[in-house]
């Protein structure tokens, strides 16, 4: 990873990476799991199904029900005809 050491900004967030200045050393040259951000969520997370993953407007969300929710707008998408490995962001909406 190459982090930008001089003051000069291009304009390009994805090459001045300011988000750095935010992270200890060690994160900062920590290597990319080779794995979909669902994917590493899941493993890190199979002990702990019961647990509170999200709180939204005050609504908790266990990492069961978030990856139940996950795999529900998955299946719906897929029967839709959307390809899989395609980014997708779901933010559900206030009621």
């Amino acid at each position: 990873m190459t982090i930008q050491t001089d003051k000069t900004l291009t304009g390009y967030p994805s090459i001045d990476k300011p988000w750095l200045k935010y992270y200890r050393e060690g994160a900062q040259n920590s290597a990319i799991p080779q794995k979909t951000i669902y994917r590493y969520i899941l493993d890190n997370n199979k002990e702990y199904f019961k647990d509170t993953a999200i709180t939204y407007f005050g609504h908790k969300i266990s990492f069961e029900k978030l990856f139940a929710i996950t795999d529900k707008i998955a299946d719906i998408l897929t029967a839709q005809g959307l390809k899989r490995r395609i980014p997708f962001c779901y933010v559900p909406l206030r009621h």
